[in-house]
């Protein structure tokens, strides 16, 4: 199973589209903390339960209403839900590792694996 999640304007919304119910929601922000540690991170919480394994893309790329389009100029990552999946009210959280680093890593309120995060371009 395979969801997109753009987080375009001050890196959240979801993708509108027609079809099931979202699994996620975004529920925190941070745009960086000027050189501290964490940098820029979001946090998700599941809404439903999400299987194991189902790999969520987000991306920060603009959307062309015009063309139809996301822009190239910025990254996607990958999240892959633990094997266990996740159940409502998990929460997962986001961040950069270091200022600019484009590593992301993961803390979570599960008490096994979080899950795994990759960065696609």
């Amino acid at each position: 199973m395979q969801a997109l999640l753009a987080l375009p304007l001050l890196g959240l919304s979801l993708v509108a589209h027609a079809g099931p119910a979202p699994l996620v929601a975004v529920i925190g922000y941070d745009g960086g903390n000027n050189g501290a540690s964490p940098e820029d991170g979001f946090s998700i919480v599941a809404v439903d339960t999400v299987p194991g394994s189902t790999t969520i893309y987000f991306t920060d790329r603009e959307f062309d209403n015009t063309t139809g389009l996301f822009n190239t100029a910025e990254g996607v990552f990958s999240y892959t839900t633990p094997a266990g999946g996740l159940v409502a009210g998990d929460v997962v959280v986001f961040y950069e590792t270091g200022p600019s680093t484009n590593t992301l890593a993961l803390t979570c309120s599960l008490a096994g694996s979080c899950g795994s995060v990759s960065v696609n371009g």
